[in-house]
């Protein structure tokens, strides 16, 4: 019980950084309708996806290599680990950004001055992740998820609140609000290893590299198979396409977002357990969280596929006609209340590279979902092109639970009489 209140103020920021960034989807849908609202969603779907092959996994990797130094009382080489890796992604993302200024030309016309304006927040979108993990590797966990996650989308939301702007402005002021988060991020890291800073040891690159493949392949995988239905809307149909798909989906990611502050619970008991080799009990502490997220989400859920008009009404009524769009993207949460607890457990285990299996067989199935169903039926063709990838993705991992670990996932949901069985060995 002290632990889990130990944890409180991690789990309060987790809830907060959700609500803002909900708000801040919710905000571009309410100031700029449809086709502009859309414009915004590719043009940070795209920052978001090149923010992260700038980072390259590093700031996963970095957390553990400055957590560890620091924890040996190497403090020289945190600092040499911290200035490595951020001047890889500043070089990298700087790179990036003139590369997508300089493709422009072969972009749809209207998404071109959003790409514009965003471009120059890129560095900046890179550099204030990497801020966010190390300050959780120093040990300022609240701090790290408001510099990574709250203070460029919350800056934004009260810019938004000041009154009507165009689409334009508000990628200016997305680009300007993530140089202010990379700025004092990068200030409190500063501030957190000093003094001594002439005091550092290089890292070898190579080290560092190998620890961080793994980590990049699966985010890069789980943003493609988040983005990549947006951006082909947004590139091949039209903007209204690309706007209506992107709030529909952004209300329904509302589901599995209030289950994500779980992974703060859930990932310290499940690695306790599997260090204490105690496979009862860890099948026992997985099926208890799958059973409390699916009660946390199966009510959103429920309440969203009754009114789903109604809801996004709310936005204005051109919305409306996502309705459809959102009953699938709905639906399509379903896989992911059910098996989400399932990646919490092979990540905890050590089996990353099953987690890295699932995705890609994830992807694979969108892109084909994508070829096919999106010149037939344009947005709702990328909606069941996201179900299918969400199904894969789901089942791909409750299998690799059940191979790795010896744990029926789905048995959480029946009778106690029957939860010993999932505790077994697999066949």
């Amino acid at each position: 019980m002290r632990a889990l209140f130990s944890l409180a103020p991690v789990l309060a920021v987790r809830v907060g950084e959700s609500g803002i960034r909900y708000g801040f989807n919710c905000a571009l849908a309410l100031s700029l309708g449809v086709a502009g609202a859309g414009q915004m969603y590719v043009g940070l779907s795209v920052l978001a996806l090149l923010a992260t092959l700038a980072r390259f996994g590093l700031d996963q990797a970095a957390f553990r290599q400055v957590a560890m130094a620091l924890g040996a009382g190497q403090r020289p080489a945190a600092r040499g680990v911290a200035l490595e890796i951020a001047g890889w992604a500043l070089l990298a993302a700087g790179l990036l950004a003139l590369l997508l200024a300089l493709a422009l030309p072969w972009a749809p016309p209207s998404l071109q001055p959003v790409l514009l304006r965003l471009a120059p927040g890129l560095p900046a979108l890179a550099l204030l992740t990497i801020a966010g993990s190390l300050l959780a590797a120093l040990g300022r966990p609240v701090a790290g998820q408001v510099v990574g996650a709250i203070l460029w989308p919350g800056a934004v939301l009260l810019f938004l609140a000041l009154g009507r702007a165009s689409v334009e402005q508000v990628a200016l002021a997305t680009a300007a609000a993530m140089a202010l988060a990379a700025t004092i991020g990068a200030a409190l890291v500063w501030r957190g290893l000093a003094p001594g800073w002439a005091q550092r040891e290089a890292p070898a690159p190579r080290g560092l590299l190998r620890a961080a493949w793994p980590f990049f392949g699966v985010e890069i995988v789980a943003l493609l198979a988040q983005n990549l239905p947006l951006i082909a809307l947004g590139l091949l149909v039209s903007d209204r396409e690309a706007g209506l798909f992107g709030l529909a989906s952004r209300i329904a990611m509302l589901i599995t977002v209030l289950t994500m502050a779980t992974y703060a619970v859930t990932a310290p008991r499940l690695a306790r357990l599997h260090g204490e080799a105690d496979r009862p009990g860890f099948a026992r502490a997985l099926h208890e969280a799958s059973r409390g997220v699916m009660l946390l989400g199966l009510p959103v859920m429920l309440a969203l596929l009754a009114v789903p008009g109604w809801v996004l009404g709310l936005f204005g009524g051109e919305f409306r006609a996502a309705s459809p769009l959102l009953v699938i993207l709905v639906l399509a949460q379903l896989p992911n209340l059910l098996f989400s607890q399932c990646y919490t457990a092979l990540a905890m285990t050590g089996h990353q590279h099953a987690l890295l299996r699932a995705a890609l067989a994830s992807l694979l199935a969108m892109l084909l979902a994508l070829a096919v169903l999106l010149p037939l039926w344009g947005a709702i063709g990328a909606a069941l092109a996201m179900a299918v990838a969400a199904l894969v993705m789901g089942a791909g991992q409750a299998w690799a639970v059940r191979r790795h670990l010896g744990i029926h996932a789905l048995r959480a949901f029946l009778p106690a009489r029957f939860q010993a069985l999932a505790a077994g060995p697999a066949g």
